[in-house]
């Protein structure tokens, strides 16, 4: 079973963004888009949202972080780093809706992932709603392994 989790913004009192299916724990996803926001996307998180929840409707498999090539997902063999999304590539699925707190934990999503402008908050679902497990500036790389929390 994938590691849920969900790549948002901030939206109103919350936040709302797009499923990604597998490898959503800090270790990987948080890095993966720390990385994304202050390397590829130049610190211009408006851009990254834009690619992340706006280009592609259908949700993520899985970022594999290499934010260089064409995204869409490859059913046959290892896609390597590219970035998979269900909406392109072998993958021709229909827009998903946003989803916000309380929609992602009835979908069973473990990470949230929200992309702000001055820094990302890596949360995780819990009985009674979402627990903060840190926040992220863009100008300090964390240690991604203290933030994973414990099975």
């Amino acid at each position: 079973m994938g590691t849920r989790s969900v790549i948002a913004r901030p939206a109103g009192d919350g936040w709302s963004g797009r499923a990604c299916r597998y490898d959503g724990y800090p270790d990987h996803q948080g890095r993966v888009l720390f990385d994304a926001v202050t390397g590829h996307f130049v610190g211009d998180v408006d851009a990254a949202c834009r690619y992340l929840i706006d280009e592609h409707p259908a949700g993520w498999s899985v970022l594999g972080g290499d934010f260089t090539q064409p995204p869409g997902f490859h059913a046959a063999g290892d896609a390597g780093d590219r970035n998979q999304c269900y909406c392109h590539g072998d993958r021709d699925e229909p827009p998903e809706g946003l989803l916000g707190p309380d929609a992602a934990r009835a979908c069973s999503t473990q990470y949230a992932y929200v992309l702000a402008s001055d820094r990302m908050g890596v949360l995780r679902a819990s009985p009674g709603g979402w627990d903060q497990l840190a926040e992220v500036a863009w100008d300090d790389q964390p240690d991604w392994h203290a933030i994973q929390p414990s099975p």
